[in-house]
């Protein structure tokens, strides 16, 4: 079972827009790999745990690779995004006729009466 799943099991390919470049290289070493398996190869018992191995390994790098790619891409998200917006919002007063410059503060308390 494993085995017929091994050389038949069609693996989503990446988004060709979204992909990065060492993601569609990596699909790409994934097809050939997989294009170059036999029946005679995965007969052999030791060459199924040298497969499986070396599947774990690239399953592992690829990960890791990925979990970079996102943290990276969180970063600057947070640094680009909320974090600048806060800077952007306090300098705006939504009032009656729209959005006005917020004043300066001059550090001395304003009293209304």
């Amino acid at each position: 079972m494993c085995k017929r799943k091994l050389m038949t099991y069609a693996h989503p390919p990446p988004d060709e827009y979204k992909a990065t470049a060492q993601q569609l290289e990596s699909f790409a070493k994934f097809k050939v790999w997989q294009d170059a398996l036999s029946g005679n190869l995965i007969a052999n018992e030791s060459w199924v745990y040298a497969l499986k191995n070396m599947a774990a390994a690239n399953a592992e790098k690829e990960e890791k690779m990925a979990q970079q790619i996102s943290m990276a891409k969180w970063v600057t998200w947070i640094r680009e995004g909320p974090a600048h917006g806060s800077r952007r919002q306090h300098r705006f007063s939504r009032n009656v006729v729209g959005w006005v410059p917020t004043e300066q503060s001059t550090g001395r308390s304003q009293m209304w009466m």
